[in-house]
């Protein structure tokens, strides 16, 4: 099905009646409200095709019943002169991968009760199944050669053969904890007992073969090699992955199947394995142990020798691809507010910023002949499209315009950057957002809205609720405190062990210099609220101080000492967190916790 600009604009506003409430017969433009987050339409996982005409990508809306996500597969030409095309039909389509050859689009469809690969002709026609599996496929990839399909599959213990076909027992409704690490952020039921694994499917024979094993790790990171014989992978083979252990090294595994072999043996986390284009090294994120600065580290297969290629560029590394010829690898990065796009030179090791100040890139894509990327890029006022650039960052174009109607008839607000010293002489960034019908002459109310993490950063990246609140005729203060990434190791590294210390100082000190510079903001009606650390600080700035006036918390802890155990941080990762257990360190979990300082909140000390 072909969709002009018009239906791509509303795809996500089929669902609503022809006289929408929020664009009003003058034109006049109005603040955002909740109900416009239904409407939004998500972008991401742009993949170029191996010409580098045109691109996949999946585009999400909100359901019907706003419990979930639909997305689908879309299509766009590279050049920008067609509109998009709605190329897949089902609800829940995604991870899109172009055959080697571009004559195949793989992606991942629940269309029955399980996920499956699928396979569908990028010249259009209908999709069908390729797999018949009895877990949920993700990381799948082509290999090189276009004979294979790797993916990672979650599966318990493989069943006793001679018990096939034995009536399986009532299962009890009780849930038997085992391992220190029980629950996963954002996972509201236990862990079970399934394992990640990396298997792979053969196009020919359509039969998947299992290569990795084991019940006491999982898998990750998986990718071919240039020559589609081997396949190199994350994994903690300590047997202690679920008591909070974090040394995960890289391994090798024929693709053909045999024993795993490890590139690297320290006691460090190593992850992100990406083969050199010519197959003889991988380059992977090395951290040497928790809260140190992660490098990318380059070492040529079957020599042991490991080299730091980011050893001067202190910023936090997220996702990196080479470049075809091998001489540069693309990363992106927090910095200084926004996420920005990095070219590193592999032989001088040095590092060249590619975006700008003003947007945030994401989910980066670089062509198959390394000369043009597609990416999202969006900030505080701009939901996240598809645009493309070429390889040195220029001449960038958008290529999707789907929020574009919703945005038009919305009063935004740009974050208003200042930075002010903290008490130990450095810089913190922080950005206010004014009212919606901001006046002059009038006093407006603030909320100090501090982000989770630690690490963490606010900035110019998309986020509603900043715009929700200024629509409501508050002003909202973030501070990029001590601890959020984006600064340097320098500036993040303080907050451990000293929650409720720096992080607090640092969102106070942003407050009070905001208050001095911005003379409308009503110092007698201060709000504060976070979700994660910025709902634990939440909890603790109002056991500190009687300055705000009213507080939401969300997601947060109060009492450090019952959350020991009890949460996705297991002991050993909470005895690093604490310098450690509350055995050993008692008071200071307790003194760090606010629930301690909660009778101030009650009012029963003076």
């Amino acid at each position: 099905m072909r969709c002009n600009r018009r239906v791509a604009r509303f795809f996500l506003l089929l669902s609503l009646p022809l006289c929408f409430p929020w664009a009003s017969a003058q034109g006049q433009k109005r603040g955002m409200l909740p109900d416009d987050y239904y409407r939004f339409i998500f972008v991401s996982d742009p993949r170029i095709s191996p010409d580098g005409e045109r691109f996949a990508f999946v585009a999400a809306k909100v359901s019907e019943d706003k419990r979930s996500r639909e997305s689908r597969i879309w299509m766009v030409p590279f050049d920008g002169t067609k509109e998009p095309v709605c190329f897949t039909q089902g609800n829940n389509d995604r991870s899109p991968r172009w055959s080697p050859d571009g004559k195949w689009l793989a992606f991942v469809s629940r269309r029955d009760k399980q996920p499956q690969v699928h396979l569908i002709s990028p010249d259009g026609g209908e999709a069908f199944p390729l797999t018949d599996l009895d877990a949920s496929p993700s990381s799948i990839q082509w290999s090189p050669d276009g004979k294979k399909l790797l993916m990672l599959l979650r599966t318990g213990e493989e069943p006793d053969a001679g018990k096939s076909d034995q009536k399986e027992d009532p299962k009890p409704d009780i849930s038997v904890i085992k391992l220190s690490r029980y629950q996963a952020n954002g996972q509201s039921d236990y862990l079970d007992e399934k394992r990640a694994h990396i298997w792979v499917f053969d196009l020919e024979t359509k039969v998947s073969k299992q290569l990795t094993r084991g019940m006491d790790w999982n898998d990750s990171s998986p990718v071919w090699s240039p020559d589609s014989r081997n396949i190199a992978f994350v994994s903690n083979r300590t047997g202690q992955e679920y008591e909070g252990d974090q040394n995960s090294d890289i391994w090798i595994v024929p693709a053909v199947g045999g024993e795993p072999k490890p590139v690297t043996t320290q006691s460090h986390q190593d992850g992100s394995p990406k083969w050199s284009p010519d197959g003889k090294s991988i380059a992977y994120v090395r951290t040497d142990r928790p809260y140190t600065q992660p490098d990318i580290y380059l070492t040529r297969v079957g020599n042991g020798e490991h080299r730091n290629l980011t050893a001067d560029f202190d910023r936090i590394l997220r996702s990196f691809s080479w470049s075809p010829d091998g001489k540069f690898l693309y990363f992106t990065t927090n910095d200084l507010g926004v996420v920005r796009l990095f070219r590193l030179d592999v032989g001088s090791r040095e590092v060249q910023k590619l975006s700008g100040d003003e947007v945030s890139l994401g989910s980066v894509n670089l062509s198959k002949d390394g000369t043009r990327f597609a990416f999202t890029l969006g900030n505080e006022i701009r939901i996240p499209e598809i645009w493309a650039s070429d390889s040195s960052g220029g001449g960038m174009k958008q290529l999707t315009y789907f929020n574009d109607t919703l945005l038009q008839s919305l009063e935004l607000r740009k974050g208003e950057e200042f930075w002010f010293v903290n008490d130990a002489n450095m810089k913190v960034q922080c950005f206010l957002f004014r009212p919606v019908d901001f006046q002059p002459d009038r006093k407006y109310p603030l909320i100090l809205n501090i982000h989770g993490g630690p690490s963490g950063m606010w900035g110019r990246t998309w986020f509603q609720e900043f715009q929700m609140l200024a629509a409501k005729d508050y002003g909202v203060l973030v501070v990029n405190y001590r601890g959020s990434t984006g600064y340097g190791y320098g500036f993040q590294h303080p907050v451990v062990h000293d929650y409720g210390g720096v992080d607090y100082r640092d969102n106070i000190r942003g407050l009070d210099e905001a208050l001095e510079k911005y003379d409308w903001i009503d110092e007698n009606r201060l709000g504060v609220t976070g979700g994660s650390h910025g709902g634990y600080l939440t909890n603790w700035i109002i056991t500190q101080t009687d300055r705000f006036k009213a507080a939401v918390t969300q997601r947060s802890i109060s009492n450090w000492v019952s959350a020991h155990g009890t949460q996705d941080f297991t002991p050993q990762a909470m005895r690093i967190e604490f310098n450690g257990t509350p055995w050993e360190n008692y008071d200071f979990y307790w003194d760090r916790s606010p629930i301690k300082y909660a009778d101030r909140y009650l009012g029963v000390r003076p």
